[in-house]
């Protein structure tokens, strides 16, 4: 019993779904609420759907539909997704209402209700195709257009998600756009030449506009946002070491050989300077 308990835990943290709700609490914490008891439901939607995974009871394979759901590897991310699809909704609905009867101008509907409804929506959708990825389930078609490949990467909805949230932060963001230019520049390569989605690693650069994010959260006196933006970085990181073979390890002798690499360029001119 201890065992099973410690393998759901330890499959728990290694769960960008998991991760994703409990920064999606911390995030809302403070606004309380509709939100938050959304993202609780989510968030005990997630693990008792990781119990049941661990566990596998009896009745669960007696309905083969539940069950395909439900044992699916990436099930926790598009419950995250639902989640926010379904507060961007509600979110929308009050602020046009408001907007309606006139609770509301445009300048509060806008950035009160619409860019957060827009900005969880398209993070939403990169969280959908993010499963399709790690589950196998979307593959990149030679024969397919540019366009198409780049539609369907979640790397185009993560950057799109990046820029509205941009809208909402203002100048403070800018620290963060850098990572995001660098990221979906690297995205679109893999896809113009055919590369392997994780080939220089975007996702964890995403993370780093992420945590750009949250020192600036930090510096706002938002404490839990800033924590929330460290939280979901830690786990862009964890997507890009389930797409990538060897996982961390690869992922960090490649950095090594990056920086090595990069070290010894830089100390070429010293040495020849040196021999002069």
């Amino acid at each position: 019993m201890i065992l099973k308990s410690q393998n759901i835990f330890k499959s728990l943290v290694f769960d960008p779904g998991f991760g994703f709700a409990v920064a999606g609490v911390l995030l809302f914490g403070a606004a309380g609420g509709l939100a938050l008891a959304l993202q609780l439901i989510c968030l005990a939607v997630v693990i008792s759907f990781k119990v049941l995974k661990m566990t596998q009871p009896p009745f669960l394979h007696k309905r083969a539909g539940i069950a395909a759901f439900v044992l699916n590897d990436c099930v926790s991310l598009r419950i995250v997704a639902m989640t926010s699809f379904l507060y961007a909704g509600i979110l929308l609905s009050g602020g046009a209402l408001e907007l309606w009867t006139g609770a509301a101008d445009q300048e509060i509907f806008i950035n009160k209700y619409l860019l957060p409804a827009l900005t969880g929506s398209l993070f939403a959708i990169s969280n959908i195709l993010f499963s399709f990825c790690l589950s196998g389930a979307w593959k990149n078609n030679p024969g397919a257009s540019f366009f198409s490949l780049a539609f369907f990467r979640p790397e185009t909805w993560t950057t799109a998600g990046f820029c509205s949230l941009g809208l909402m932060s203002g100048l403070e963001s800018i620290w963060a756009f850098p990572f995001v230019i660098a990221a979906f520049v690297i995205a679109l390569r893999n896809v113009i030449r055919g590369d392997a989605d994780y080939k220089g690693y975007p996702r964890i650069i995403y993370a780093g506009a992420l945590v750009a994010f949250g020192f600036v959260a930090f510096a706002n006196g938002n404490i839990l946002v800033g924590i929330a933006d460290f939280i979901d970085a830690f786990y862009l990181c964890v997507i890009e070491a389930k797409s990538t073979p060897g996982g961390f390890g690869r992922i960090a002798k490649d950095m090594s050989t990056v920086f090595n690499a990069q070290a010894s360029t830089m100390a070429q001119p010293a040495r020849i300077k040196s021999v002069r």
